[in-house]
Formats: structure tokens, C-alpha cells, sequence
């Protein structure tokens, strides 16, 4: 969908590179979804080139784009069956980085914010840091798990299950810094305090993270 392209886009940080790139070369950028999923619908508007940006397991959009012949790079996911370039984020790293440094802070209780269901870079982020835990002894199963969709709101959602919970996670990894943020407010609101009361890192380094309080940690 167009919002979920979007925030791809603003979660990495991409749009204000995409533009800059675009305007040193004239050239117009517009946004879409999948109301330009079909070779029919993309040839009028004259696109040169085309960047898929997301990380749903619903490729049609790019499949359909690519066998016009138009020009086309991915971001964030590969596209399975078609030879295409690919910009891609070290989620799995990402997610295992983020496991060390809260081990290495003396944690033993974990929690996860995920992302949309079937989303690739919150797979990769999740293998990675549960990995991880289970390399350090700790079991899989024991990892509290909140269902998230990369938005803010649903970070606070995430913050108020943890706060019903009678044991909580002392430290929380959320696969977004919207979500990471929420998760804070929902804290906050609550009285707690962050890092004193549990630990909380984000993913995807936005610069809204470093004006947190306190500053979000995050993979960039």
C-alpha cells in the first residue's frame, strides 16, 4: 500500500536521499501503491525507473513492475524469481547486535515488538536476536512476544501489554524506532522510568531517536 511504502521509505531514511538524488538529475519522483500494479497502468505515466521499497511477502506489485521492462531496484526485501538489484538492510545482524549489547548489560528477560506478519526484515531482525539469546542459554520460548506493525501506535499498544503483565521483560527490543517510541510513551505514561525499570532498543537509527528521552537505542 502506499502508506506502508512510505514509511519504508522514512523508517531507512531513504526519501530525503531519494529526492536529492532525483533533483540533481530532474527528474520527478512520485509515490505509489499498488494502484500501479500492472504493466498496463505503468506504461502512461511514463516511469523510467522504479524502486520497491518494504518488506511484505506480497512482491506482486514488483513482479508485475519488472516484466514491463522498466528499470527497477529493490529496497529492504529481495524479489524472489527475478534477477534484480537489491538494496538490502543487515536485519539479521541488526538483530543479533542488539541481543549482545543487552546480554552484555546483565539481561536474562527478554521481550520483542514485532513487525506486520509474513514481513521479511522483522524475520531477519527476530532470527537474528533470538539466535542470539538461545546461543547465551536462553530459551525461545521464554522471550515475551508483542504484535506490532512498524507504527507508533502500536508500540504504545505493545507497552500497555507489557504493563498488564505480572512478569515483565527487564529489557525490550522493538523492530522499529516508531514502535520503540511508543513503547517508551506507553512507559512513561506509567510512571517507569527507561533504562532504570527496563531497557528498550529500537531498529533503523531515525534521527527523531537521538531527541528521545532518554535517546533511543537503535540499530542505524
Amino acid at each position: 500500500t502506499q502508506r506502508a511504502n512510505v514509511a519504508a521509505f522514512e523508517r531507512w531514511g531513504l526519501m530525503p536521499r531519494v529526492l536529492r538524488g532525483a533533483s540533481q538529475r530532474e527528474v520527478g519522483v512520485d509515490l505509489f501503491g499498488h494502484h500501479y500494479s500492472t504493466p498496463l497502468m505503468l506504461a502512461p505515466v511514463g516511469v523510467i525507473g522504479l524502486c520497491e521499497a518494504g518488506g511484505q511477502g506480497d512482491l506482486s506489485t514488483a513482479r508485475a513492475a519488472a516484466s514491463t521492462g522498466v528499470p527497477m531496484v529493490a529496497v529492504g526485501v529481495p524479489v524472489e524469481g527475478r534477477d534484480l538489484p537489491a538494496v538490502l538492510v543487515q536485519d539479521r545482524e541488526g538483530g543479533a547486535a542488539v541481543a549482545r549489547h543487552l546480554l552484555e548489560l546483565g539481561h536474562r528477560r527478554f521481550g520483542y515488538v514485532t513487525g506486520p506478519p509474513g514481513n521479511f526484515n522483522d524475520t531477519e531482525r527476530w532470527a537474528g536476536f533470538i539466535s542470539t539469546l538461545v546461543e547465551a542459554g536462553i530459551g525461545a520460548e521464554s522471550v515475551a512476544r508483542y504484535y506490532g506493525n512498524f507504527h507508533v501506535e502500536s508500540g504504545v499498544a505493545a507497552g500497555r501489554h507489557f504493563l498488564a503483565s505480572s512478569a515483565r521483560p527487564t529489557a525490550v527490543f522493538a523492530t522499529s524506532d516508531m514502535m520503540a517510541i511508543g513503547f517508551m510513551r506507553a512507559l512513561h505514561q506509567a510512571g517507569l522510568t527507561i533504562p532504570n525499570d527496563v531497557s528498550i532498543a529500537g531498529f533503523d537509527g531515525i534521527e527523531f531517536a537521538d531527541y528521545c528521552e532518554p535517546p533511543l537505542t537503535t540499530v542505524r
